[in-house]
């Protein structure tokens, strides 16, 4: 998926959290995150690396949290509750 994809998509679903990897193909996680921040202040973005050095500083860019791989669903599930509340 290409980045404009990908920020057409964020414009016609409007989730409340994307889950996203650091490295994608041909981009930058931090930056697509950046261009979604910009756009979308009010959705939540977590960054997904194997590498932990990649994931310092995430706020930088302004992802809301990182989580590093090898990763459990109990890690994802407390982050998603932490960021996007039950109603």
């Amino acid at each position: 998926m290409s980045p404009e994809m990908a920020l057409g998509y964020v414009e016609s679903f409007k989730p409340d959290i994307i889950l996203m990897d650091v490295l994608l193909r041909n981009y930058s996680g931090r930056v697509l995150c950046k261009q979604i921040k910009n756009s979308h202040p009010e959705i939540h973005t977590v960054l997904i690396s194997a590498d932990a050095g990649v994931l310092q500083n995430y706020e930088r860019c302004g992802a809301d949290g990182a989580v590093e791989k090898p990763f459990d669903i109990i890690t994802i599930y407390n982050i998603i509750n932490r960021l996007v509340p039950a109603n």
